[in-house]
């Protein structure tokens, strides 16, 4: 009779099991921590941007706050303006220390040069839109950067 020596010696797959394990789970962690970090920093990103939009449009509002302030008696309803309630407020050139030059229709397909929007120099850029109520007048500054646009709405 034939004796049969059965080896029990199973120590080698365990250990590469416990290798494959520990790191795959380690695989785990380092992909799930990089895609917090990387959702971190676009969030970021677009909060830079849109911090850059809100006071592009505090600019806007600002300066035609300085042209109806500096100049008596201006009246964007009046001549040479003329302007009428949903018109853009147009610049005679896209600069920050451009004059009010006339009012737009929004609807109009070349609603001012540069479509109103005045060029800081950080890239960012507003537009202002004026809208007349009997009461009330309305502009609303509305600052870009980067594609990520905010407003303000000034009301006297």
């Amino acid at each position: 009779m034939q004796k049969c020596t059965i080896f029990k010696n199973n120590k080698g797959g365990t250990a590469i099991m416990m290798t494959v394990l520990i790191l795959t789970s380690i695989l785990s962690t380092v992909l799930i921590s990089n895609n917090i970090i990387l959702n971190g920093l676009q969030m970021n990103t677009v909060q830079v941007h849109a911090t850059k939009s809100f006071f592009a449009a505090e600019a806007g509002a600002e300066r035609i706050l300085y042209e109806v302030r500096k100049t008596p008696g201006f009246d964007l309803t009046t001549a040479p303006l003329n302007c009428s309630d949903g018109d853009a407020i147009c610049f005679n050139n896209a600069t920050v220390n451009a004059s009010v030059n006339e009012c737009r229709n929004y609807a109009d397909s070349e609603t001012c040069s540069n479509f109103n929007n005045i060029i800081l120099g950080n890239g960012a850029g507003f537009s202002l839109n004026y809208n007349f109520n009997v009461a009330t007048t309305t502009i609303t500054s509305i600052g870009n950067a980067n594609g990520t646009a905010r407003q303000v709405k000034i009301k006297y």
